[in-house]
């Protein structure tokens, strides 16, 4: 089992599996168009583009052996993949979601810092 940091916006995931042995990089990509806000700040719901169903179930494969799971991005994909995650995957992999961030569009690198930052602080406040 391995800790993940997923990094997901709404056209692309990058998964980075943390484990002892080095860090592992996932790209995945949707083919269909950026998905932009409905008049008042809406967001589309996730059936309106099953794209990001698509996206979402090739993170969900990503991440099956995760222990920990970080969700990171700029916008509401992650909010919809981690309702994703506990609507399909409540009895195992919705369990081991322990943070969401907002960030922007970061380097890897970036990601892997602050990844490394927040399971730091949440390791030692879990007393591991």
């Amino acid at each position: 089992m391995a800790a993940y940091v997923v990094w997901i916006d709404s056209r692309e995931a990058k998964v980075f599996k943390l484990s002892p042995e080095g860090t592992q990089i996932h790209h995945l990509h949707t083919h269909g168009k950026k998905h932009h806000s409905e008049p008042h700040g809406k967001q589309h719901a996730t059936h309106h583009h099953p794209e990001w169903e698509i996206l979402f179930k090739d993170v969900t494969q990503s991440i099956a052996d995760a222990k920990e799971v970080l969700i990171m991005g700029p916008g509401e994909a992650k909010t919809h993949l981690k309702t994703h995650i506990e609507t399909h995957h409540k009895h195992d992999l919705a369990k081991t979601i322990v943070g969401m961030q907002t960030v922007d569009h970061p380097t890897e690198n970036q990601i892997l810092a602050e990844s490394r930052k927040f399971f730091k602080s949440f390791d030692t406040f879990q007393g591991v």
